[in-house]
Parts: structure tokens; sequence; C-alpha cells
């Protein structure tokens, strides 16, 4: 049997919200898509076709353009343990880093202007305190 699949676990993963340092357990990617225009044509055809005939299709009234834009919106989800909490009243940087063995190396998976859009602390008897954050990237600036 050939050895085990090579992976990465999120140990030593760090993300940096402004001023506040999360220890992370989890983080999940997630991208928007911007919206597919070309398929959402309308199926006008009827049962009055011939079996075998292709069917009919007609654009629509209003296009839905999707609300990730033409590159799509990128948020994390970051699972963390200890009491910090994320400012939401602002876009602060975030930056996600992860120190990778053997090396080590460190790799960065976000770092940009971003804000938290939603937080959660969870405090359980007998249990290390955990929270969990969301944040969205925003778009690039040009200049």
């Amino acid at each position: 049997m050939p050895g085990a699949a090579p992976y990465q676990d999120s140990q030593s993963t760090v993300a940096v919200f402004g001023d506040v340092t999360l220890y992370c357990t989890n983080i999940q990617r997630s991208i928007e898509g911007g919206g597919d225009t070309t398929d959402q044509a309308l199926n006008v055809a009827t049962l009055n076709q011939a079996s075998g005939e292709c069917m009919e299709y007609q654009a629509p009234g209003l296009i839905d353009c999707g609300s990730g834009g033409a590159d799509g919106k990128i948020s994390f989800t970051v699972d963390y343990y200890g009491t910090a909490a994320p400012s939401m009243d602002a876009a602060y940087n975030l930056l996600i880093t992860q120190l990778v063995q053997p090396g080590p190396v460190t790799t960065t998976y976000a770092n940009g202007l971003a804000r938290c859009t939603d937080s959660s602390t969870t405090w359980a008897v007998g249990e290390v305190v955990v929270g969990n954050a969301t944040f969205v990237m925003e778009p690039p600036t040009d200049g």
C-alpha cells in the first residue's frame, strides 16, 4: 500500500483581525459565484411540440446577476479557542497564516481588508471557551 496521502490540518494557524489575534481550530473559505447570466433562458416549449423536436427558450425579462460580482465574494469562517471578540464596527486588515511543517514555512491564506459580519463565543461547563467569526473580504481598491 502506498504511503498516506499528504494532508494539512489547521495547527499553528492564526488569524489577526485589526488588533485581535484568533488561534484557529477550523477555517472555512467560501467563494460566492458571480452570477452566470448565460444559463437563465426560460423554457417556453409546450406539449404541442412533436416528439424529438428541440426545446424552445427565450431570454428572461430580468436577469439575476448574482450578488458576488464578476470575481465572486470571498469569506472566511473561523473557529478559534479563547474569549477574543473581533470588532464589527469597521473594516480591518485580516491576516490568516499557518506555520507549516516541515520547514517551518509560513503560508498566507488571507491578507486584506475585511469586515466581521458575525461573531459568537461559547462558554460551556468543563470545556474550553471557543468562538466563531465570519469575515467577508472587501474588494481590492484601485490606486
